[in-house]
Order: C-alpha cells, then sequence, then structure tokens
C-alpha cells in the first residue's frame, strides 16, 4: 500500500470516528434519555453519522469536488442503506441472539461494517475518480 493509501485510509477512519461519535450520540440520547426503543434510535443514530460522513468524506478524504454531487450522493446513499441495514439488523441479532446490552453489540457490528463493508465502497465505488 503507496503512501497516498494509507493517508487515504488514516482520513477516511478518522471521518468513520467523528460520524460514530454523531451515531452513538444520537443512539444513546434517543434510546437511554428519550426512551425510544432500541432498533429504531439505532437507525435514526445510522442516519445522522451517515450524514455526516458524506460531508467529510467527500470534502476532506476523497477530495471529491471537481464534479457534482448528485453521483457521489446517489452512490453513497446505496452503501450507506447497505450499512444502516447491516448495523441496525446485525445489532439486533445480536442483542436477541446473546442478550448482551444493545450498545455493545452495537460497537461489535459497527466495526465489522466500517471494515468489511464502508471503506472499500465508499473509495472504490462512492468517490472513485
Amino acid at each position: 500500500m503507496n503512501r497516498t493509501a494509507i493517508r487515504q485510509f488514516v482520513l477516511a477512519e478518522s471521518s468513520a470516528g467523528v460520524a460514530t461519535v454523531i451515531d452513538f450520540g444520537v443512539t444513546i440520547v434517543l434510546a437511554k434519555v428519550c426512551g425510544m426503543y432500541y432498533v429504531y434510535a439505532v437507525a435514526t443514530g445510522a442516519l445522522c453519522g451517515g450524514i455526516a460522513n458524506f460531508i467529510i468524506n467527500r470534502r476532506f478524504v476523497f477530495q471529491c469536488l471537481d464534479r457534482r454531487w448528485g453521483v457521489p450522493a446517489m452512490r453513497y446513499i446505496a452503501v450507506w442503506a447497505g450499512s444502516i441495514l447491516l448495523n441496525t439488523y446485525g445489532t439486533y441479532l445480536l442483542t436477541e441472539a446473546s442478550g448482551m446490552d444493545f450498545i455493545i453489540a452495537k460497537i461489535m457490528v459497527a466495526i465489522a461494517v466500517a471494515v468489511f463493508w464502508n471503506f472499500m465502497l465508499q473509495k472504490y465505488f462512492v468517490f472513485r475518480k
């Protein structure tokens, strides 16, 4: 892996970290403070984190500013929809199957989705040049 690819990966993971803080913050506030059913809170948190992630990745990580935002946005929505489904359904399955707290399940699922789904599809499909 060359220096540019490593730099891009580090920036993408940093962007994902910011989006994760937003995602988890919204999820916890809605579920633990407001009493929303955790599955809805997880989906809403993922929605908020995803919006932040797209904005950061487009501008700072993949520097996709030379084109209109429409095509990357539509591709991102497709990848993001899969990510939301994987995160929400994966959290639900792991929580219900294991009985663990949904936050722990969400962390485990979020790591797997980030590694095996989000970065690769964003790099080679959403923001490809």
